[in-house]
């Protein structure tokens, strides 16, 4: 018999490349299964559509949370491309601020943000008032570092299907990085890459601890970081 789904409400944002789409998707499915979210209460929106599309989503996705009546939780997760300002959803920046003034007092919030410079959050999400007690930032990356994509959100999944909060100060693995030399033969050398995820706010990760033996193909499905 499945268990009761919990009250807790999810944003999932993908970027703009079938990546960004297949790793939100794949947290969704995490989300649904392992952590007994109500499908009702998670919304899946595609930054392809544009940025105009993705704040209408959001917009009405917290007017739901507020008409409620309740002081809910609610998980938003972002996986795709960000710069120094925000997200780039559909390839253009989209302020964090935009997205962090729809937030208003309606609920408490854990804000997970796979993105490039995805650190510059957390003083966007300070200067309006929401950190550091109306809810959690966890970040890919450092303001000023890049993030390889679905290796953060992987581990993570990892360590919430096991009920444990997520500690990571630093994501490491190698990467290729091919060159051609003056005599025309080709070159590969191995890359290691270190980001610090970063985190700012009240500790929110046991929302998405697991309520449900982890499902094999999940687990399988995990095994394997997704890099792009």
């Amino acid at each position: 018999m499945r268990m009761k789904t919990r009250d807790t409400y999810a944003l999932l944002i993908a970027g703009n490349e079938k990546a960004h789409e297949d790793t939100i998707t794949l947290f969704q499915l995490f989300l649904l299964g392992d952590s007994v979210f109500d499908p009702a209460r998670v919304r899946l929106v595609l930054g392809k559509l544009g940025n105009d599309y993705l704040l209408s989503q959001a917009n009405s996705f917290f007017q739901m949370i507020k008409e409620s009546g309740k002081q809910s939780d609610v998980v938003i997760a972002y996986n795709g491309h960000g710069n120094k300002k925000g997200f780039e959803a559909d390839g253009n920046t989209l302020p964090y601020e935009e997205l962090g003034r729809l937030i208003d007092n309606c609920c408490r919030y854990f804000f997970i943000n796979d993105s490039c410079y995805s650190g510059t959050a957390i003083p966007s999400f300070e200067r309006l008032g929401l950190l550091p007690l109306k809810g959690q930032v966890l970040t890919s990356s450092a303001s000023h570092e890049k993030s390889y994509g679905g290796i953060f959100l992987s581990k993570l999944m990892r360590d919430y299907l096991r009920c444990k909060s997520f500690t990571c100060t630093t994501i490491g693995f190698k990467k290729s990085d091919r060159q051609i030399m003056e005599d025309g033969t080709d070159y590969i050398r191995l890359i290691e890459q270190i980001q610090y995820p970063q985190r700012a706010g009240i500790t929110l990760g046991h929302l998405l601890f697991a309520e449900q033996v982890p499902k094999v193909s999940l687990r399988e499905a995990l095994t394997v970081p997704l890099v792009y």
